[in-house]
């Protein structure tokens, strides 16, 4: 695809709109392409001839870009005889600049696709309260909720610590969405969500002036071409609780795919007070044959600060384009510039998963668990007792730490 004024990759690229139309070149071959993203479409509205007439398409294709991202290339066919020629593009504001884009696609330029497939298990909303899957709210209610800066569920002037039972009662789905794994002090903590996935954050080593970039792992089941992960909101979720009922801050996740039981463990530790707190993940697989594995898609974005500077262009090109770059390195996945990511106390293998995502496939142990230590950038701090301070100390091996239970 050739246009007038792009910003983009090597593979992704936007059109240049004025008054949310554009102009694009056919390629020889007649086929020009778009990124979807999910359930939102970065394809034209509307193609017409320069004259203004519409243009009938032959036909449409879909080819899988990045499964745990959902990004897919959508190749129009046009007719044979607009080879070569400009076209117009139109795409009317439905929302607002940063997503009314036409962003096409290079699909020359993606190399190798993906060749697993990922779906779902379980039913969509299951693990929410019964009065929560019951609620509906009236357009304008929504709309007044969007504005209002009154939380729904902490009373006003609270004064006393709210049980997690109390929180958990009263939730809307989005607070089951997003759990913070930190430790004391901790600069530099991690995120988990309710379907397992979760993320770190790195100083980012291209972006011009510094600047915060993601790490995100996405862990689901590996059998034959098809990549299985619970359905939103579809996993039971918790925190670890002792026998005498004390809570600790170790966010448990299980989910199910037939007769398959998966137990997720996330919690954030510090071995010692110079050492760096680290995330660790235990999994435990239950009834899962030989020839299952436990798999977990990775990459990097941008950190949402990255549209701070408003001096960036209004794209989310960003977030979509930035290649992992990671490599096996015996136990250990590591970066382009050698810093580990993470390691892990069972065997695995890392592939490609198109041009911006990887793949871990784990071979579980005896007892069917699979055990992953992240690596955290360390930071440098001031105190007042010792001037400068690094928090960078020893590590610790994934077999030294373990989440209780």
């Amino acid at each position: 695809m050739s246009v007038a004024s792009v910003a983009g990759s090597e593979w992704l690229q936007r059109v240049a709109l004025t008054e949310q139309a554009g102009e694009i070149e056919v390629p020889p071959g007649g086929e020009v392409s778009f990124l979807r993203f999910g359930d939102h479409s970065y394809e034209p509205a509307r193609m017409t001839t320069l004259s203004g007439q519409a243009i009938e398409l032959r036909g449409k294709k879909s080819q899988l870009v990045a499964p745990f991202q959902q990004l897919w290339a959508v190749t129009w066919r046009l007719p044979e005889e607009l080879a070569g020629a400009k076209v117009g593009v139109e795409s009317p504001r439905a929302r607002d600049a940063f997503w009314d884009q036409v962003l096409g696609v290079r699909v020359e330029a993606l190399g190798e696709l993906p060749r697993y497939r990922l779906v779902e298990t379980g039913d969509f909303g299951a693990a929410l309260p019964e009065h929560v899957r019951a609620i509906s709210f009236s357009p304008a209610e929504i709309r007044r909720q969007q504005q209002s800066l009154v939380d729904p569920v902490i009373p006003p002037g609270l004064a006393r610590e709210m049980s997690w039972a109390e929180l958990e009662a009263a939730a809307f789905p989005l607070d089951f969405q997003k759990v913070l794994l930190a430790s004391f002090n901790d600069s530099s903590p991690g995120f988990a969500y309710q379907n397992g996935q979760w993320l770190t954050t790195w100083p980012s080593r291209e972006a011009a002036g510094g600047g915060k970039e993601d790490h995100w792992f996405a862990p689901a089941l590996l059998i034959g071409e098809r990549l299985i992960r619970p359905a939103p909101l579809s996993a039971r979720t918790s925190f670890l609780k002792t026998d005498d009922g004390r809570t600790l801050p170790c966010w448990e996740i299980e989910w199910r795919c037939g007769e398959i039981v998966v137990r997720q463990q996330l919690f954030s530790w510090r071995a010692g007070a110079d050492a760096v707190a680290r995330v660790h993940v235990r999994f435990e697989l239950r009834g899962a044959s030989d020839d299952v594995r436990l798999a977990l898609g990775m990459g990097r974005r941008p950190n949402v600060h990255h549209w701070d500077d408003r001096t960036r262009e209004r794209t989310p090109i960003p977030f979509f384009v930035l290649a992992p770059g990671y490599r096996r390195a015996d136990a250990q996945v590591v970066d382009e510039w050698g810093h580990e990511v993470f390691s892990s106390a069972q065997r695995f293998e890392l592939q490609p998963l198109g041009p911006v995502e990887m793949l871990a496939t784990f071979e579980p142990d005896e007892t069917g668990c699979v055990h992953i230590r992240l690596h955290k950038p360390t930071r440098r701090r001031r105190t007042q007792a010792s001037g400068r301070r690094n928090f960078g100390g020893p590590s610790t091996s994934s077999a030294e730490v373990g989440c209780p239970g």
